[in-house]
């Protein structure tokens, strides 16, 4: 299943209102570079086992894939799911309840320190085009939980493959204009 995030902006009006799954599609996708996401199942409970859903940017999808190739050929679910059992679990309550949304916050700021680091460090090393980062997706409920946290592994294009693409026709029209210019010379 494909599940295409909009771009959608934040209408003026609805700044301050409840947020929704669907009003807040946005936030994980508007850092630049991000070519997509898993969704790890975070409702009720984070389910690390679980299956994890991609999540499309739109104009993105084959780069996208080829990152899931490389995240299934290099085993980093298993590697992310080590790395987030080893964070301890939050709890409240005298340390009698545990605390899900807490233990999703301390995942994030605890991977993104340490794992998320090395593993980014590797694929700069192979010179591979894509970096990874843990993201915490969430909003304010109308009814019910009042927050709701899900957590997510969110891929980038490297620097390097955006400049590539993007700056080519920018490098070749400098290129063109400075051979230009030591020609009038």
């Amino acid at each position: 299943m494909k599940i295409l995030g909009d771009r959608e902006e934040v209408p003026p009006g609805k700044q301050n209102m409840i947020s929704t799954r669907e009003n807040s599609d946005y936030k994980w996708q508007q850092t630049r570079g991000v070519i997509g996401a898993l969704e790890i199942p975070s409702v009720p409970d984070l389910v690390l086992e679980g299956e994890y859903t991609p999540r499309y940017v739109d104009r993105k999808e084959p780069v996208f894939e080829e990152a899931l190739d490389l995240w299934h050929a290099r085993k980093l679910r298993a590697e992310f799911l080590k790395a987030c059992n080893n964070v301890p679990l939050a709890s409240f309550c005298c340390g009698m309840l545990p605390d899900q949304d807490q233990w999703i916050k301390n995942i994030v700021k605890s991977l993104n320190k340490g794992w998320i680091k090395a593993i980014n460090q590797k694929l700069k090393s192979e010179r591979r085009d894509v970096y990874l980062d843990v993201y915490l997706w969430s909003w304010h409920n109308a009814t019910g939980k009042s927050t709701t946290s899900i957590l997510l592994v969110r891929f980038f294009e490297s620097q390097r493959k955006s400049i590539m693409l993007g700056g080519l026709k920018e490098s070749s029209q400098r290129s063109t204009e400075e051979e230009k210019d030591e020609e009038k010379e």
